[in-house]
């Protein structure tokens, strides 16, 4: 069978001043090889070249316009999607087999997907049996006392103004919307914020940069990458407020964050910061590996002058990582295991 590219219609940068000369310049064209005159053709090929320039600087114009005005990397994924003419597309899900069952509705579809990624977390760490570590001993305790800052109207009125009504409603229901336009009559005691992560760039120039120098001594490298099981939703909130704790969060600021924990199951915008708290010194269990953490990614290296020195450096710390998760009830995806050497 015979395929066929179709382009896409949708050109929104042609003006109706570019439409007009483009019916002008084709006008002429047909006028060229009607009369096949000489004059004709010429005219035609001023008008096209001139037709080109145009639509291509009116092309980049708009291109430009359309990415310049977004201001962070959603708005220019909407303006990427725009410009090429991609509509979101929505998968629906009419039925799903469960234990040989088949389940059917929207609520009941929704429902089961909910019950299952709600105790996916505590299902995986039953099954962490071992040794009887205590998760704390990695953690050296901090003297310093973490505390939330009250927050001025000013400050609440500021931030409230710039939230999206697009966005969805949190845990408690409120809506951007009324929020905005309640703006001005609400009032909270306590607000916090949001540390800044690294990017994947710089934890990979940071690697690559090690290697680099280890094989300038004649060195080998090699990497192991480690994968946990639904990590966020494993995390253990008993052990993470000991942690918090630990790290200087006590009094009525650990009294917020274990009311925060109650009940709470799935959606959380403080679920990725809290997971970097608790795995924070796994790398305190390491003796002969060095760590390096992104979210749930975790990567081992070592080096060495040759690889069965490497492979002894990394099973050992393997164990020491093995007893890290049990300690901390995690549980390591052994299926994404990989190792480069």
């Amino acid at each position: 069978m015979r395929q066929r590219r179709v382009k896409s219609d949708y050109k929104p940068w042609l003006t109706n001043q570019i439409k007009k000369l483009s019916y002008q310049r084709d006008f002429l064209k047909k006028q060229a090889v009607k009369f096949r005159s000489a004059a004709y053709d010429a005219a035609y090929k001023r008008h096209k070249n001139y037709v080109n320039k145009l639509i291509k600087t009116t092309k980049e114009d708009y291109f430009k316009t359309k990415l310049g005005n977004a201001k962070n990397s959603y708005d220019s994924w909407q303006a990427i999607n725009s410009l090429l003419n991609k509509r979101s597309k929505t998968t629906e899900i009419p039925e799903l087999q469960i234990e040989n069952r088949s389940v059917k509705g929207n609520e009941n579809i929704a429902s089961c997907f909910n019950d299952y990624f709600s105790t996916i977390g505590s299902k995986l760490a039953s099954n962490v049996t071992g040794i009887d570590s205590d998760p704390l001993r990695f953690v050296p305790p901090v003297a310093n006392t973490f505390y939330f800052q009250n927050i001025s109207a000013l400050e609440l009125t500021k931030t409230i103004a710039q939230i999206k009504i697009k966005k969805s409603p949190g845990i408690d229901g409120i809506s951007a919307k009324l929020l905005k336009d309640a703006g001005d009559t609400i009032n909270f005691n306590d607000q916090s914020g949001f540390r800044q992560y690294h990017s994947t760039e710089t934890t990979l120039l940071d690697s690559t940069s090690e290697w680099l120098g280890n094989m300038d001594k004649g060195l080998i490298n090699e990497v192991l990458f480690l994968d946990l099981k639904k990590a966020f939703a494993t995390v253990n909130h008993k052990i993470l407020l000991s942690k918090l704790e630990l790290y200087g969060i006590r009094g009525h600021s650990l009294d917020w964050f274990r009311s925060y924990f109650t009940n709470r199951k799935q959606g959380s915008n403080l679920r990725p910061f809290l997971f970097l708290l608790y795995i924070n010194y796994l790398p305190n269990c390491l003796e002969t590996t060095k760590a390096r953490l992104f979210a749930d990614d975790t990567t081992l290296s070592a080096t060495g002058s040759t690889v069965d020195e490497i492979e002894t450096k990394l099973n050992h710390d393997l164990v020491n990582v093995d007893q890290w998760l049990v300690a901390n009830k995690l549980t390591l995806n052994e299926g994404k295991l990989k190792r480069n050497l």
